[in-house]
């Protein structure tokens, strides 16, 4: 499904979502590297610079062979003009923990700061909820980066029934 925004056209893979002045949609990543790699820029200058000392090298090309497996799901949400305003990427497995049963866990889910207004950020989750409970998903893990100075999620994550279950920590050796 495509939706015409004001500068451009987006193919969409399933029915987006209009919310205030945004267009929340499931998109292939072959069809938005370029944007996707800019945004993960910005995401990881927010965040992940004050834990880690190198440059990020994000394996873009293996979320989109991911993608293209139906193992990846890149969420966006593009302003009215079509301009990525934040994405919510997931990769599909199966649970370690309960065999068989499919789990969606978090990659990425950055919204740009003018975009964190009112419940944007629960609308992008609950599309997401939805669109990845339409492809037998049944647990959806996601991740707070507060520790390291990220935006809390907690309250949203809350708000959504979510449990909190593990801390994770990383060290660079």
């Amino acid at each position: 499904m495509s939706a015409t925004l004001a500068s451009k056209s987006v193919e969409y893979t399933g029915k987006p979502l209009e919310y205030q002045h945004f267009v929340i949609g499931l998109e292939r990543l072959d069809n938005i590297l370029p944007e996707i790699r800019a945004m993960y820029l910005v995401h990881w200058a927010e965040t992940e610079v004050l834990y880690l000392t190198r440059q990020p090298s994000i394996d873009h090309e293996r979320l989109r062979d991911l993608d293209v497996m139906g193992k990846c799901c890149q969420f966006t949400v593009r302003d009215m003009r079509g301009n990525l305003s934040g994405n919510l990427c997931y990769t599909l497995n199966t649970s370690t923990h309960f065999k068989g049963m499919k789990m969606a866990t978090e990659v990425a889910f950055y919204l740009l700061p003018d975009a964190r207004k009112g419940r944007l950020a629960l609308k992008v989750v609950q599309y997401a909820e939805d669109m990845l409970k339409s492809r037998g998903v049944k647990l959806i893990g996601m991740s707070d980066k507060s520790p390291c100075g990220g935006k809390s999620l907690a309250k949203l994550m809350d708000k959504m029934d979510y449990k909190p279950v593990s801390l994770n920590y990383i060290k660079e050796v």
